[in-house]
């Protein structure tokens, strides 16, 4: 995992935060250092399986679809990097002035990219990298907002107080005269609502909902399409995917060791192990229904 220290050194957290928050489909890829001579840089994936769908893409870019990759090209007035990957093709955006760095108007420029992109959300492949240095909701979800958490830790003393107002309107009631059958139930409900709080405070109930559980589920996508291509289809029995929980700091996001791995008639090829993706949600089902193959999750 990409150590703090070394994500932060160019740019502040505060700075990554509203980047990544910006974009809709650029991610930020810290560079990976050392002798590698790679840069910070925003990037996305798409996939596409052949030269003909990798032609039609390029052309919805309005780039000419018979230039050789990689190059470097215009997209809605935005000079942009095009290489091509095993399952298809990434866009890189960086500085303009330093390519070697990101840069707040390196993030406009990718905005402006990516209203071109917006008919083509069927062939992007999210994280564009499986690296430590991808900043994704996958493996920093704590960049990203949750869609709706809601939490109730009420006191002791708070439940003791609303287990008696819940009394009262159970009694209130019963004693109402039957010719204001409505007004009964509402003081029942009433008592039944105020009853329904004081167990969700002894519990502390807390619910989160994960706004970009469907990141999780295009990674595992993305791991399974690239290693498909090594079987033939019909040999495939199915697919096995298991999640370890590793303990984490207290108010971290949970995260998991997983293991995805094909089964096919010639025996178990394990295919992925990462230790490094966080997740919010189990992907099981979906990842079944869009994979094809039966699933099996432990």
């Amino acid at each position: 995992m990409i150590s703090d220290e070394y994500l932060y050194r160019i740019n502040s957290r505060e700075q990554i935060t509203r980047w990544v928050i910006a974009l809709r489909f650029f991610r930020f890829i810290r560079a990976s250092g050392g002798s590698l001579n790679d840069s910070d840089l925003l990037e996305v994936r798409l996939r596409c399986t052949d030269a003909a769908e990798r032609a039609q893409l390029l052309a919805k870019l309005d780039v000419p679809p018979d230039i050789i990759l990689p190059s470097v090209v215009t997209i809605n007035g935005v000079r942009v990097s095009v290489a091509l990957v095993p399952d298809g093709m990434v866009l890189m955006v960086s500085d303009a002035i330093d390519p070697y760095t990101v840069s707040d108007a390196a993030v406009m420029a990718a905005q402006k990219v990516e209203e071109k992109l917006v008919p083509l959300t069927p062939w992007l492949v999210d994280p564009p990298e499986i690296t430590s240095g991808c900043i994704c909701p996958q493996r920093y979800p704590e960049f990203w907002p949750p869609r709706f958490q809601y939490s109730w830790p009420l006191q002791w003393h708070l439940v003791f107080l609303l287990l008696p107002v819940a009394a009262f309107f159970f009694l209130l009631a019963s004693f109402v005269d039957e010719l204001l059958w409505m007004l009964n139930i509402v003081c029942a409900l009433l008592g039944l609502l105020v009853l329904t709080g004081a167990i969700a405070g002894m519990v502390k109930t807390t619910i989160t909902v994960d706004a970009y559980g469907d990141f999780v589920l295009q990674h595992h996508l993305f791991i399974f399409t690239l290693f498909r291509q090594q079987f033939a289809a019909q040999d495939i029995v199915q697919v096995e995917l298991k999640t370890i929980p590793v303990e984490v700091a207290p108010g971290r996001h949970p995260r998991y060791t997983h293991a995805l791995r094909l089964v096919h008639r010639h025996g178990v090829q394990p295919i992925h192990q990462d230790d490094d993706i966080m997740v919010l949600e189990k992907p099981a089902k979906k990842l079944a229904d869009v994979s094809g193959y039966p699933l099996v999750y432990r």
